[in-house]
């Protein structure tokens, strides 16, 4: 929470300064020029200190710079970074509440899924890497987990009811070498989404991790306070 905290003040505190080193005249004799140059600067500001652009908090500020409307923040939802590897224990103590009531559709993936399997794989070819592998299960898992952020409000690795990613493919019996989940909330598409995850150093590094095999891809929408949720759940099978 306090991390939550120091992000957002950090970002209030960098608008403030911004909007002291413009000139207020000037603003108001040009305010269409200066608010684009306004909001540019912040934008560079945010990619030059690597702000996740993914975070829900930053989805609300955009809103507010295109329409002026206030955005209604909610810090709690802000999501945290997991490591792109984990081996799989085995065994699994920490059982969701649904104890497997909620069963995983393996259905085939969604046009805006499939499209963003291909913005992947394009990212990862331009980096020499092999391309991932659509996997429908661990597509319908990435789906029951981006539900599951609609349906309880929350954005987190860490769900309420099944725990973290890695306590969650336990619980649903995958069986990885190596695995790793990005999450974005807000999104409209799959351009937008996959440019913010590339605009984050966390979300690239599993996007663009060699060791990587296979994906899956949830998509979520009208639904759930932000309307979109996106999840993405990478493994390499043992």
């Amino acid at each position: 929470m306090i991390k939550k905290f120091i992000v957002l003040i950090i970002t209030i505190g960098a608008a403030i300064y911004l909007w002291n080193g413009t000139d207020a005249k000037k603003w108001m004799e040009s305010p269409a020029d200066q608010f684009q140059q306004f909001t540019q600067q912040i934008q560079t500001w945010m990619d030059k200190n690597d702000i996740d652009h993914t975070s829900p908090l930053l989805e609300r500020l955009k809103q507010y710079f295109n329409t002026g409307e206030i955005p209604l923040i909610e810090l709690e939802k802000e999501g945290v970074e997991v490591p792109a590897d984990s081996k799989s224990t085995g065994s699994n103590d920490k059982v969701g509440k649904n104890d497997k009531e909620m069963s995983i559709e393996e259905d085939s993936l969604s046009d805006y899924e499939q499209e963003v399997v291909a913005l992947v794989n394009e990212e990862r070819s331009q980096e020499g890497l092999a391309p991932l592998e659509a996997h429908e299960r661990l597509s319908g898992l990435a789906r029951l987990k981006s539900r599951d952020m609609a349906e309880h409000g929350y954005f987190s690795h860490t769900s309420p009811n099944y725990g973290s990613p890695f306590e969650m493919m336990n619980q649903y019996d995958f069986e990885y070498r190596a695995a790793g989940e990005n999450i974005a909330a807000g999104q409209r598409t799959p351009e937008e989404v996959v440019e913010g995850w590339m605009n984050s150093e966390g979300h690239r590094e599993n996007i663009l991790n060699k060791n990587f095999t296979h994906i899956g891809i949830g998509y979520i929408e009208d639904s759930g306070s932000y309307g979109t949720y996106w999840t993405q759940l990478f493994m390499t099978p043992r």
